[in-house]
């Protein structure tokens, strides 16, 4: 084999990050960005628009976030001036530059930038709902607790962290997805705030934003109290939400007496069985209550999550994380192959790749001869990988089983209606409730797949604008979703396609002016398949007009 040890220079870049990037551009969040902020277009090299643009780039290509420093280096081979503006090379694109965007961002209208590019993205790709679930979380990360000020969310030490790492400081936010599973509105809190003045907030901001009329809340029981349900009344939305044994006095227990016996077969849930009523709670006010079941006790379903979800982790990655591989492909698609079981427990795992250096072994047993070489030093790969038992998971999925009861004021109806609110038999309800898992999803694609908890900031300001870009590149990805389960043949989503091409580049010939995409057999023709399913501009994927 010859060996050639002149410069081999090239332009191009990871193929994932180009597609994000051009889904920006085509659906118009990157002009829309750079029209909501304040800044001087004569003293920035990059806009804050681009420099958001620049900064998924990364997230889909490496899947997950890298320090402001280091972004410049998933660039050092790109086009910038193609992508970013004449004046942009990765030498500009430094941490300096990054934090002035942020820094910009921070004094924008965040929360109407994440409602209208959810809802550009909506109408582009026809992807309109009427239901909205709701739900709050906290991610932890590495910083000293901050005191509180107005205009910008703080992390604090929390004692009840979601995560289970209760020893680090959190932030705490509030999201709404719609039925499509898209991120529609998020807002950042301090991380001692309540789920209960969390969830108040997001009902007066969301409800200036949408036709309520004909929208419907779903959420978890923190929604289920007096005060929130009259709130949602007076607005005049919809609501399904699980009832609390506490709520009105224990009226669950009432209903759950009275349903036992008298529950029917569900139509579309083979084993599930179901029960309607109406009763008044102890301020007189008249609600629907649905008790279902599909299962065993809450309690044992915990227990059999947490057992089962250490099992089959254990038997996924106790021997993978053990086993060494000669290059980093094969450790990509062995734990390519392993994710597949995350989706079944409910534990969040966070899993990578990672490269280490060992001493090769000599050709013979025995001590070496005298004055021999020493053993060259080789680079082999691992899989790391750790995982959290998460009980909002378990209880999720522990509505497959047990017995539940919501609350809604979603009017009866045997027939069946285009939307929610003209009416809608028990079994529809249930299944609106049960779709509350698009929401953590959500969370777990931000918190695992685009790196939300692993903060490199220093200032709260700046972490409450990197919670924006976080939130545009979820919407990015759960929209590129939605558009691909509509493909026909198997499906395929952002999160496989970005393990699976993250060998795929997209290269620039700059003297021919021509653009080629370079990666394994079929990659050509299976990437741009992709584009135009999601009717983006080939062009863009090195460009913005």
């Amino acid at each position: 084999m010859k060996i050639e040890y002149g410069d081999g220079e090239y332009e191009g870049f990871q193929a994932m990050g180009a597609l994000a990037m051009a889904v920006m551009e085509s659906t118009g969040i990157r002009e829309y960005i750079d029209s909501m902020c304040d800044y001087d277009e004569a003293r920035r090299i990059m806009s804050p628009g681009m420099a958001v643009k620049a900064m998924l780039g990364p997230i889909f290509g490496f899947r997950h976030r890298s320090p402001l420093a280091n972004i410049n280096l998933f660039y050092s081979t790109a086009p910038t001036d193609l992508l970013f503006g004449p004046k942009v090379s990765s030498d500009t694109m430094n941490d300096s530059a990054f934090g002035r965007a942020l820094d910009t961002l921070f004094e924008a209208d965040r929360m109407e930038m994440i409602w209208n590019a959810a809802k550009m993205c909506a109408e582009k790709y026809g992807l309109s709902s009427d239901i909205f679930h709701m739900d709050a979380t906290n991610f932890s990360l590495f910083a000293e607790p901050q005191e509180e000020r107005d205009g910008v969310a703080v992390p604090n030490r929390c004692g009840h962290s979601k995560s289970g790492r209760n020893g680090e400081v959190h932030y705490s936010m509030i999201c709404v997805t719609d039925s499509n599973g898209i991120l529609r509105y998020q807002v950042p809190y301090d991380g001692n705030a309540s789920d209960v003045i969390m969830n108040r907030d997001m009902i007066d901001q969301i409800s200036e934003r949408l036709d309520c009329s004909v929208s419907t809340i779903v959420a978890d029981s923190k929604l289920a109290n007096t005060e929130t349900i009259d709130m949602l009344s007076r607005k005049g939305l919809g609501f399904v939400t699980k009832c609390p044994s506490s709520f009105s006095k224990k009226i669950r227990e009432r209903i759950t007496e009275r349903a036992d016996g008298n529950m029917h077969a569900c139509v579309n849930r083979k084993g599930a069985k179901i029960y309607d009523t109406d009763e008044k709670t102890d301020d007189g006010k008249k609600l629907r209550f649905i008790v279902y079941s599909l299962g065993i006790d809450a309690a044992d379903n915990i227990r059999f999550h947490f057992d089962d979800g250490q099992k089959k982790l254990k038997a996924t990655f106790g021997k993978l994380m053990r086993t060494e591989f000669n290059c980093e492909p094969d450790a990509r698609n062995a734990l390519e192959k392993a994710m597949d079981v995350c989706d079944l427990v409910a534990y969040d795992v966070s899993a990578d790749v990672v490269p280490y250096e060992i001493l090769s072994k000599r050709p013979s047993r025995g001590r070496p001869p005298k004055n021999s070489a020493a053993p060259e030093t080789v680079i082999r790969y691992r899989v790391e990988a750790s995982w959290e038992f998460n009980k909002d998971i378990a209880e999720r999925l522990g509505d497959e089983h047990g017995t539940q009861v919501l609350i809604t004021n979603i009017p009866r109806s045997d027939d069946a209606k285009e939307n929610l609110r003209d009416g809608a038999d028990a079994e529809t309800v249930m299944l609106t409730y049960l779709n509350e898992y698009k929401i953590e999803h959500t969370y777990r694609l931000m918190k695992s797949g685009l790196g939300v908890d692993e903060v490199y900031l220093h200032t709260p300001e700046r972490e409450n604008a990197m919670m924006f870009v976080i939130g545009i590149a979820t919407i990015v990805s759960n929209v590129v979703d939605a558009v691909l389960r509509r493909m026909p043949g198997k499906r395929v989503t952002v999160s496989h396609l970005c393990w699976k091409m993250i060998h795929v580049t997209v290269d620039y010939d700059r003297i021919d002016d021509r653009m080629s995409i370079r990666g394994y057999k079929g990659a050509n023709k299976e990437f741009f398949g992709y584009l135009n399913a999601l009717n983006v501009s080939h062009g863009l994927l090195l460009g913005h007009t």
